[in-house]
């Protein structure tokens, strides 16, 4: 099959991007073409923007019109490199991996308009209210919503990589009985862990042997519950283990500056570093430094962590996730048995975790190997391609659901 993978979000660092290039590499892998279009054009993986652009990008979205603004320019650019990647050649299908992009190809004309499937990875309009971007109540959150109605009553089929989002698609206007459920995935045969791997990167980030190295792959915003991660540092500072414990936040965002003053006015600058915004393909070797890895996330209305990409790569990678008991995670992980979970905006419970983590040192070896067998068995891309390939069959040959689809537009 030939396959365009689209996204109309603005292409970023995380684990939207993460899973797209997995999908990619995995559909490929089974002899299937797939193809990548964005508003940045088409190419043969998800790229993201230089993240001096992004920084403008960010500082733009956070006027007042400018969420929608950039919503709905990069949705114009998206269809127009549409057109142009089935200006080369036949689709079978588009795989919409936002409501952007599947109201940008459920508008191309019919003579180019190819079965679309959506794949909803969270509810557009609450996280953007969770992010700060726009309003609760205000018009560009109703915008936002109608944007999401449109693409879930029109698409064929759309599908969700969390349990969590079914009733949201439903309640958006998909009116097919089964709503197929699709967890996220990781390529397991690029994370796993490599002992080589980790002495030389700790040693080239400068983790002593005495050091807890704590790794958090978030963004740096509210709703990944970052600060609350911070607020749990002084506990492990002052207690009796042998084990010093070291932050490593690996993202960037707008809370970059309002964490570091945080650490500061608690004392333990020292204890934290900001990594900054890592490559994709440079994480397996973060992973592999780290001694636990944090999932801290919050709750904010309907915007709920799904199946965290984050918490499975690291997972593949044999290091124990400590995570909040909330949304996806409640999916992926089993309370100590692949991890840990913990109850969100809770740093005594987190502190509480993590030391454990380091005062039992079996502990994490114990959770991370269950962890790896888990994600091998239930979350590798290639599982997750072969579930896909069936959907694309199914919507690329009913033909009568999709008249019935175009013709209302």
């Amino acid at each position: 099959m030939r396959v365009m993978i689209a996204a109309g979000v603005t292409p970023t660092v995380g684990g939207v991007s993460a899973h797209i290039n997995s999908l990619c590499r995995a559909l490929r892998a089974m002899g299937h073409e797939a193809v990548v279009v964005t508003p940045l054009g088409v190419s043969e993986e998800f790229r993201a923007f230089r993240s001096d652009v992004s920084r403008a990008l960010a500082a733009f979205l956070r006027l007042p019109a400018g969420m929608l603004s950039a919503y709905f320019a990069s949705q114009y650019m998206l269809r127009t490199n549409m057109r142009r990647a089935l200006a080369s050649g036949e689709f079978d299908i588009v795989h919409a991996q936002d409501v952007s992009a599947a109201n940008a190809a459920l508008s191309l004309p019919l003579a180019v308009a190819v079965p679309v499937l959506l794949t909803v990875h969270g509810c557009l309009a609450a996280e953007a209210v969770a992010d700060g971007r726009i309003k609760s109540g205000s018009w560009g959150k109703a915008v936002l919503l109608a944007q999401e109605r449109l693409a879930c009553s029109r698409a064929p089929v759309v599908s969700t990589v969390a349990r969590r989002l079914v009733d949201h698609i439903r309640e958006m206007g998909q009116r097919s009985d089964a709503i197929p459920l699709i967890p996220n995935f990781v390529d397991a045969d690029r994370f796993e862990y490599a002992e080589d791997v980790r002495r030389s990167q700790r040693e080239r980030l400068q983790i002593a042997d005495e050091e807890f190295a704590i790794l958090c792959p978030r963004r740096l915003l509210p709703q990944y519950g970052i600060e609350f991660l911070v607020k749990a540092v002084p506990a492990l500072v002052n207690s009796d283990s042998r084990k010093r414990p070291r932050v490593l936040l690996a993202g960037a965002g707008r809370q970059a500056q309002p964490l570091a003053d945080l650490a500061v006015s608690l004392g333990i600058s020292a204890y934290v570093t900001m990594l900054g915004e890592i490559p994709n393909s440079l994480m397996p070797s973060i992973y592999a430094a780290s001694d636990a890895v944090v999932i801290p996330s919050i709750s904010v209305g309907k915007a709920v962590e799904g199946t965290s990409v984050a918490a499975l790569e690291a997972m593949a990678c044999g290091r124990p996730v400590v995570a909040s008991a909330i949304g996806g995670l409640l999916d992926i992980i089993a309370d100590e048995v692949t991890g840990l979970l913990v109850p969100e905006r809770d740093p005594a419970a987190l502190a509480a975790a993590l030391l454990g983590l380091m005062e039992d040192p079996s502990l994490g070896p114990r959770l991370g190997q269950s962890a790896a067998s888990r994600v091998r068995a239930h979350y590798s891309s290639g599982a997750a391609a072969e579930s896909y390939v069936q959907i694309y069959s199914r919507v690329a040959g009913n033909e009568q659901a999709y008249s019935t689809t175009t013709s209302e537009r």
